[in-house]
């Protein structure tokens, strides 16, 4: 499966030449969530990926806006809750034959899908790559980042 790797930034200047697949042959957080990153043969259009709700992309500005983080997070809300119900009544059966896989799993993609869309490039987050969830989960409405290159990795 692939997904992206998109460059924010707090500046328009900030944005300068673009990332690229070399930025990330040093760096050994991408592993824990992709096998390989390379750069887009064809450019795409960011709004592709960033197309949902309670963000809005704007494609003549390249900004992207958290708009609700309520929005954002209600339908992943109501899948997690989902997941929990049917994990609570989970029987020991289920538990001991390992039956609960694909509900634990899906308890964690909809809180922090680690194979979705990551940003790259702001600064608040150590080595300047968080995903998605997590830039919306940890700013306020209204916050503003400036879109720069994207970079396709396989998971």
């Amino acid at each position: 499966m692939h997904s992206r790797i998109i460059e924010a930034r707090d500046t328009k200047e900030d944005i300068g030449e673009g990332i690229c697949e070399a930025d990330f042959y040093d760096d050994s957080s991408v592993e824990e969530f992709s096998d390989y990153i390379c750069d887009l043969e064809e450019e795409e259009n960011p709004g592709d990926w960033l197309d949902r709700p309670g963000l809005r992309y704007d494609p003549e500005e390249r900004t992207l806006t958290i708009v609700s983080k309520m929005d954002y997070f209600a339908a992943k809300h109501d899948e997690f809750l989902e997941a929990l119900e049917r994990l609570s009544t989970a029987s020991l059966s289920d538990f001991s034959s390992g039956g609960l896989g694909a509900d634990m799993w899906k308890l964690r993609d909809v809180y922090e899908d680690r194979y979705e869309v990551h940003l790259y490039g702001l600064d608040y987050y150590g080595n300047g790559l968080c995903t998605l969830d997590d830039w919306v989960r940890s700013m306020p409405d209204g916050t503003k980042v400036y879109i720069g290159n994207m970079l396709d990795y396989h998971w």
